[in-house]
């Protein structure tokens, strides 16, 4: 009775299968899905459009005859792999050897066949084994930030651990690649950097009384890195060749002074001013600094005070921080013969074009063919072709005339510079004693920010600060914490290129709409002088003369500094603008808490410390601002100790 109904069954499947094995394809498309198995389960789109056999399961294949497809069982005992079906005869998947393509040599997956066979997918084949492949041949991961890992020619790992520094000289590990450092310091934005411009900036000349134009310029640079030397070059143009004029080492955290054109300029008379920058003129004056090792740099116009009677310094910009677009902060002339002035400096190769939008009146000139530079009155635009190291300098033409607010673009990166030969500060009649050349390179519009902190210089004793904002775009509120604008509205409105001038013992904190550019300047030494007479009375600073600073935005802050006091100065002095709760130290030995006063709306703290001459840091948990300034009897300097440029705005 049981054998019959087996019997049965076996009849029945038998017909089943028979009608699937004479199933034409049509029938099949008419409900295909257009997705079938193979022998490893994986989902498959045959296309029926040659003569090919695939593995429909381990023990299916579809035959493909003239456009149709034929389903088939194999027969007991055999699989299916590779459209045929096949008896074992090998341990599947079992290797013998790997072919150099990363395939191997051995039984397929099936365990049908002896053959050449591919891994699976994203594996090759390596000591007679299928590994996963990790990386691309040759290519690198970073073990730390000087060991490299390289990855083996299979793929497999990464393996073969060397140091960068074997493989390129002054470099470390980022992002699987020995780069160098200066490539490194050259993504970050900031101050310090491997390659800057320099310019002997326009200074007086009293006829009969000093002369600051030729006294000896010269470049201050400090080596950042704890480790390596620098080894820099400078570089000037002469007879429209490209020289290099100077080669030397600057060891690890040292401090190296370059006399610009050179010491031996400076024996026993004035310098020749074949170098310097007079009047409104192109002329190849630029210096070019090119060092291996991130470095920081300043100029000082001139660098001796003694007798000079007019100096100031700036902060260089390198290079991969400059920009195309400038907007220019300066003061007016304010005397016949101490020009303003506004100084760009092609530093790439080829013709840079650079158009000039004037807010004041420019003297003609002459360019270095002695061909005509056209003088420009407020709105005047002119454009200039220069070339890599030339110089554009465009000079007041008259008391007064003010080049804040002139517009300089380019289609290539330009240094910008701007100040005075020689000005009094503030600008006063009877004039407040005594004169100083001011200047400062200036920060490209991309890196402007919106948020300030206006904090006072060390009084030398009740003297005020004079600031100056001034707007990007039109528009732009700006409010002060406390409110130093003198009237009853604690917020003006300025639109692109105003400015507003602020004369105060205060410190004060800055916010705004739009970005903006602040401007700091020392005052003379006779201020607060008799408005009448313009003697110097009781409150009067009594020392220091104009310097320049132009203040870092919030946003630019760093939590790192390494800065230079000059060795000319008798006193020199830093303020640290920091949140409440940084903690913030100075050549390693940390600021006490007590030496800060809070200021402004009270987000902001700050602190004036007196440091010797040479080379320091400033580390902090916080990012805080940092500036570096000095004076003497009739002579200051002053610039930001550093900062950020990275582009806030593009």
């Amino acid at each position: 009775m049981m054998s019959k109904r087996i019997q049965s069954i076996y009849i029945i499947s038998f017909l089943v299968a028979l009608s699937i094995l004479s199933c034409d394809i049509s029938d099949e498309e008419g409900k295909d899905t257009g997705q079938d198995k193979d022998n490893t389960g994986n989902i498959v789109n045959p296309k029926c459009d040659s003569n090919a056999d695939t593995c429909l399961s381990t023990n299916e294949v579809v035959h493909c005859v003239n456009g149709k497809r034929i389903r088939e069982y194999c027969k007991a005992g055999e699989y299916c792999y590779d459209g045929k079906c096949g008896k074992i005869v090998c341990v599947a998947n079992e290797i013998e050897s790997c072919n150099e393509n990363g395939t191997y040599h051995g039984c397929n997956p099936a365990g049908t066949e002896i053959g050449d066979y591919p891994c699976p997918d994203n594996q090759t084949c390596v000591d007679n084994q299928c590994k996963l492949r990790w990386c691309e041949a040759g290519t690198g991961n970073c073990l730390d930030s000087e060991t490299i890992l390289l990855c083996n020619e299979a793929g497999t790992a990464f393996t073969d651990a060397k140091k960068c520094t074997d493989i390129l000289e002054k470099s470390v590990c980022e992002n699987g690649k020995c780069i160098s450092i200066c490539d490194q310091s050259n993504k970050n934005a900031s101050y310090i950097g491997c390659e800057y411009w320099a310019v002997d900036l326009d200074n007086a000349i009293d006829a009969g009384v000093y002369d600051a134009a030729g006294q000896p310029f010269a470049v201050v640079l400090s080596n950042t890195h704890d480790q390596y030397s620098a080894n820099v070059e400078i570089y000037a143009k002469s007879d429209n060749s490209i020289k290099r004029t100077f080669t030397f080492e600057v060891p690890s955290g040292e401090v190296r002074t370059v006399y610009l054109p050179s010491s031996d300029c400076y024996e026993g008379t004035s310098c020749t001013r074949a170098y310097s920058v007079n009047n409104t003129a192109i002329t190849d004056t630029a210096y070019y600094i090119k060092s291996d090792v991130p470095i920081t740099a300043a100029q000082f116009n001139p660098l001796d005070n003694y007798q000079v009677y007019s100096n100031d310094a700036s902060l260089l910009f390198p290079t991969t921080a400059l920009g195309l677009s400038y907007m220019i902060m300066a003061r007016q002339q304010f005397h016949d013969n101490f020009h303003a002035f506004v100084t760009i400096v092609a530093t790439q190769p080829g013709k840079t074009k650079v158009e000039v939008k004037a807010s004041c009146k420019f003297m003609r000139g002459l360019d270095k063919n002695k061909r005509d530079i056209s003088a420009m009155n407020r709105g005047d635009i002119q454009t200039f072709y220069l070339d890599q190291f030339d110089t554009l300098n465009l000079e007041t033409s008259e008391v007064d005339e003010d080049p804040t607010g002139t517009l300089v673009t380019a289609d290539n990166l330009i240094a910008v510079f701007a100040g005075v030969e020689a000005t009094s500060l503030p600008e006063t009649e009877p004039v407040t004693c005594c004169a100083d050349h001011i200047e400062h390179q200036q920060y490209p519009m991309n890196a402007w920010g919106k948020q300030y902190n206006a904090v006072k210089l060390k009084p030398r004793n009740k003297e005020r600060d004079l600031w100056r904002i001034m707007a990007r775009v039109d528009g732009t509120v700006v409010r002060t914490v406390p409110n130093v604008f003198n009237r009853d509205d604690s917020e003006i409105t300025l639109n692109a290129g105003q400015w507003f001038d602020v004369l105060t013992r205060d410190s004060f904190s800055i916010s705004v709409t739009e970005p903006i550019l602040v401007g700091q300047f020392m005052v003379s030494q006779n201020d607060p002088n008799d408005i009448e007479t313009g003697v110097a009375g009781p409150d009067s600073a009594g020392t220091g003369d104009p310097s320049y600073i132009i203040g870092v935005p919030v946003e630019q802050y760093r939590t790192t500094y390494q800065f230079l006091a000059p060795s000319k100065y008798e006193y020199d002095y830093i303020t640290i603008i920091a949140p409440h709760d940084a903690t913030v130290a100075l050549d390693g030995e940390r600021i006490p808490d007590d030496e800060f006063f809070t200021f402004g709306d009270g987000s902001y703290r700050a602190a004036y410390r007196r440091v010797e001459d040479g080379a320091h840091s400033i580390r902090s948990d916080k990012r805080i601002g940092l500036f570096s300034y000095g004076y003497d009897q009739y002579v200051s300097y002053g610039y930001a100790a550093g900062l950020d440029l990275k582009d806030l705005w593009e």
